[in-house]
C-alpha cells in the first residue's frame, strides 16, 4: 500500500489524499500504475483525494496512439 495522509476524524467521514506523479503508460509509471491501482481496490473509504504532481504520459501519439489509449484506460481504472 502506498502511505497516504488522512484526516483524524471517524471512518463515515475519513478522507484519504493520495499524491502522486510519474505516471505514463510505460515502464517508467507501471509501478505508479499498480500501487494506485491497489490502493483504489483495497479502499474502504468513499472520500478519496488524488493529486497528481505532474509527469503526464508523454508521446500518447506514438504507435498510432496505441500509447496514448494505454495510458487513458489505466487511467479510468483507477478514477472511474
Amino acid at each position: 500500500m502506498l502511505p497516504s495522509l488522512s484526516a483524524d476524524t471517524d471512518k463515515a467521514h475519513k478522507t484519504e489524499l493520495l499524491i502522486f506523479g510519474d505516471f505514463d503508460a510505460k515502464i517508467a509509471g507501471a509501478g505508479t500504475y499498480k500501487y494506485l491501482l491497489e490502493e483504489v481496490r483495497e479502499s474502504t473509504f468513499n472520500n478519496k483525494v488524488l493529486l497528481h504532481m505532474g509527469d503526464v504520459s508523454y508521446d500518447l501519439e506514438d504507435d498510432g496512439g496505441i500509447n496514448g489509449d494505454t495510458y487513458f484506460n489505466k487511467v479510468e481504472e483507477i478514477v472511474a
